[in-house]
């Protein structure tokens, strides 16, 4: 089974592991019929966003930079018109219309979150497996080949989100 990998922000993180925000807004959603419905939450090293944490916070929220540091379960996908947030979303529709473009939005609704005590790292996780049809070139012949892609550890964040599977 694969999960999902997502990246946000410092602040968003702060507040989704502090159970303020509850949906996940992003542009396009997981499709795969072999999701587990796993979210694991990367928090990117965004000093700007980090900032926004209230002071007292910081520390406790510091070690998470640049590391996978939480994971929920999605129990459903909401369509957003980008003209209003909903509850539970900690977005204004100001920002859901500068977010979206005026596109309709996918939210990921949850729970409980499950914070890492000890946040792990990116190539604890990898990219998934998949059957694929290759055409080599070797000495001006083509071989056509059937095998496995992927699997390889990450390396880096995805910009939105990405399917993975633990190492």
């Amino acid at each position: 089974m694969k999960s999902v990998l997502r990246s946000v922000k410092p602040y968003w993180f702060y507040l989704i592991c502090e159970g303020k925000k509850k949906v996940e807004v992003c542009k396009t959603e997981p499709l795969s019929k072999e999701w587990d419905r796993i979210v694991y939450l990367y928090c990117s090293k965004d000093m700007h966003s980090f900032k926004r944490i209230p002071e007292q916070y910081r520390e406790k929220y510091r070690k998470y930079l640049g590391t996978v540091g939480a994971y929920f379960y999605c129990y459903g996908i909401m369509d957003i018109s980008s003209d209003y947030a909903p509850v539970g979303s900690c977005l204004t529709s100001e920002e859901l219309m500068q977010y979206g473009k005026g596109k309709t939005l996918s939210g990921l609704c949850f729970r409980k979150i499950n914070v890492f005590e000890n946040p792990r790292e990116l190539s604890d996780f990898k990219t998934p497996e998949k059957w694929s049809h290759m055409v080599v070139k070797h000495n001006n012949s083509l071989t056509f080949i059937d095998g496995f892609v992927g699997g390889e550890p990450l390396k880096r964040a995805p910009q939105s989100w990405q399917y993975v599977e633990e190492i």
